[in-house]
């Protein structure tokens, strides 16, 4: 009579969790090859060889001469697993804090309660194996908290599944920890040696754990990639503002939130005055050099739900959710000055000065008032704000249509004298 299959031993989990691991690393190594800007990546790489490291000394758990393979299985595997949740840490990081100080906190206290391992050798194995996971407990609850409190908007959904992973984990590898040291106290010497079910269960459990780990590397690479991707097609190349099919969707979407939930909304309308006179007396690079400027003047002016445009040359467009008319000709006008008393350094040594009119406009609470009302409403302010002498704030708040022709003034003199250029009229 054929015998029933034995239960799963430490060698079939072992081998099986190897070559998972193994298999994990390829396809992250070469994904982070192939896009060497994301560092976070690379970190996730390092973690994979970490952990491949690692499941290899426990390998020789049990084994003889124990007198070595005791301490390398305790001591080498608690420190390996501890690099490998530091990198992870450094590696989730990366993707969720682009920008901004990094603080080293984290890591050192990671790497100083490492140094806790050989407190075993004193006070017994009680204490080694809670001190042995303490810096992956210390990893696990810092990337709890980041991925909660520091995820940019599009991770926020994997930031969260992650964070749920993690505690798992922290369940689990408390509990195992507590068998193991128990099993180290009952059997001394000859823990590893004999299977113990619950042993092998959370070591299951940790394995299942690993690979969701290793999915959440890769979705994070997915939404970094289609970030960019969104990023490359939805924004101006020279400026980094979004474009004018963006700001459509994005203000669009916005304006059917406004209606939703009863809020206002604002558009502002810019245009940098002789704007033409500057690329003829100094060249395309210097009026570049203007563009790249302004933007980040008035980025500068800007809430993050705040969505900047350039539409044309020297045409930017500005929509102000859930902000009314009166605050947001106060942002314009923040906004003009800061540009009037801003100049930008070129490479001639010659600083490049610039002034730009502005209208505002409001969205008006009649549901028939569309996105396109709005902006030729902004349009018709700021042909105002021309007409009246540039380099000023102008409401339209009427609804009619209005022709106003630009004015073909000359150039103000001191303009004229920064540019090096006569003033010559505008086309």
């Amino acid at each position: 009579m054929m015998a029933a299959p034995g239960p799963m031993d430490y060698h079939t989990l072992f081998v099986s969790n190897l070559v998972s691991r193994i298999l994990f690393a390829i396809v992250l190594i070469g994904l982070s090859i192939s896009n060497r800007k994301l560092v976070g990546l690379r970190w996730f790489s390092a973690a994979l060889l970490l952990w491949i490291i690692r499941t290899s000394i426990e390998q020789l758990r049990g084994h003889p001469p124990l007198s070595v393979t005791a301490p390398l299985c305790t001591y080498g595997a608690n420190a390996i697993s501890s690099l490998v949740y530091l990198a992870i840490f450094l590696g989730y990081r990366r993707f969720l804090v682009s920008q901004g100080p990094r603080g080293k906190l984290v890591p050192t206290l990671i790497l100083l309660s490492m140094t806790l391992y050989p407190s075993q050798i004193f006070f017994g194995p009680w204490s080694g194996l809670p001190l042995g996971v303490l810096p992956s407990i210390i990893a696990a609850i810092a990337s709890i908290h980041l991925l909660l409190t520091r995820p940019r908007r599009q991770f926020v959904a994997v930031a969260r599944v992650t964070a749920c992973v993690f505690v798992l984990f922290l369940g689990f590898t408390g509990y195992r920890a507590v068998v193991i040291a128990h099993n180290n106290a009952r059997l001394g010497s000859r823990v590893g040696t004999l299977p113990d079910p619950h042993v092998l269960v959370t070591m299951l459990v940790l394995i299942i754990l690993d690979a969701c780990f290793v999915t959440s590397f890769i979705w994070f690479y997915i939404v970094e990639i289609q970030g960019t991707l969104r990023l490359q097609t939805h924004t101006d190349n020279l400026t980094g503002a979004l474009n004018g099919r963006a700001l459509d969707l994005e203000a669009q979407r916005e304006i059917a939130r406004c209606r939703r939930h009863n809020m206002t909304a604002s558009l502002i309308v810019l245009d940098i005055d002789y704007f033409k006179h500057l690329n003829d007396a100094r060249g395309h690079d210097a009026g570049d050099t203007a563009l790249r400027g302004l933007v980040s003047v008035i980025f500068a002016e800007l809430r993050l739900e705040d969505l900047l445009a350039r539409i044309g040359g020297e045409e930017f467009l500005v929509f102000l959710p859930q902000t009314p008319l009166a605050s947001a000709r106060a942002v314009a006008e923040r906004i003009r000055l800061r540009i009037e008393t801003t100049s930008f350094p070129y490479a001639d040594g010659l600083p490049i000065c610039i002034t730009a009119s502005f209208g505002v406009a409001q969205l008006y609470a009649e549901p028939d008032d569309t996105w396109a009302s709005l902006r030729r409403r902004g349009d018709l302010a700021m042909y105002a704000a021309k007409h009246l002498g540039r380099n000023c704030v102008v409401e339209q708040t009427e609804p009619a249509s209005i022709l106003l022709r630009e004015p073909t003034n000359v150039m103000p003199r001191s303009l004229a004298d920064t540019w090096k250029e006569q003033p010559r009229q505008q086309s």
